[in-house]
């Protein structure tokens, strides 16, 4: 019995070192721009610190907002913090999104992304991908873009950045119609989703 315990001890130390994560979300999320005001979204992030969610309720360009020039168009800015174990570098590849796109004839509407990785020296890497509509259209989307924007460092800490921007631009002032985006979904865990990728770094 006195070995067992220091055993039992042992091997669940082993257990909790193997399920450590190897990249996790390490502080606040934080969400920027008009299209992700405090009181339109929230972000929830999962309790082993790998997985985010963030929900909308007014990220739209829609017809009603348009003032002049025929378009309108909102933003939002997902900030999230990871930490990178010791020995790897990420390269980030996607994330998923849903939304909904209501077109008239000759109305455009488009969904944009640009992802960025920023390491500790500040250097920024980024990559850009958009999904443009044409109407007549009226149907929901999910999308998850090909970024493919990889850090240099290895280890540590790391700042990424999703900027999304939804866009509708109107053949007349008569139209009606949106763009909207309800959720957006990314997981650190390259087991789960193939929305982030790791390779070790060599010596």
């Amino acid at each position: 019995m006195r070995h067992l315990i220091p055993l039992v001890g042992f091997l669940f130390f082993c257990v909790n070192l193997v399920a450590a994560p190897l990249v996790s979300i390490s502080g606040p999320v934080e969400l920027v721009g008009d299209g992700c005001t405090p009181s339109d979204s929230d972000s929830v992030v999962s309790s082993d610190r790998t997985s985010l969610s963030v929900l909308f309720s007014q990220f739209s360009a829609s017809a009603e907002d348009v003032v002049r020039h025929r378009r309108t168009k909102r933003s939002c800015a997902i900030r999230v913090p990871l930490r990178v174990a010791s020995g790897y570098r990420i390269r980030v590849r996607t994330a998923d999104y849903r939304g909904f796109v209501q077109l008239e004839t000759k109305s455009v509407g488009r969904i944009a992304t640009r992802v960025s990785l920023r390491d500790r020296h500040g250097k920024r890497h980024s990559r850009f991908s958009k999904n443009v509509s044409k109407g007549p259209k009226s149907e929901e989307v999910f999308l998850n873009p090909s970024l493919s924007v990889a850090m240099k460092d290895c280890g540590g800490n790391v700042e990424l950045t999703f900027h999304q921007q939804v866009l509708l631009r109107l053949k007349s002032r008569q139209e009606t119609g949106g763009v909207a985006l309800d959720s957006f979904d990314f997981t650190t865990d390259p087991l789960l989703s193939p929305h982030l990728s790791l390779e070790r770094c060599s010596r």
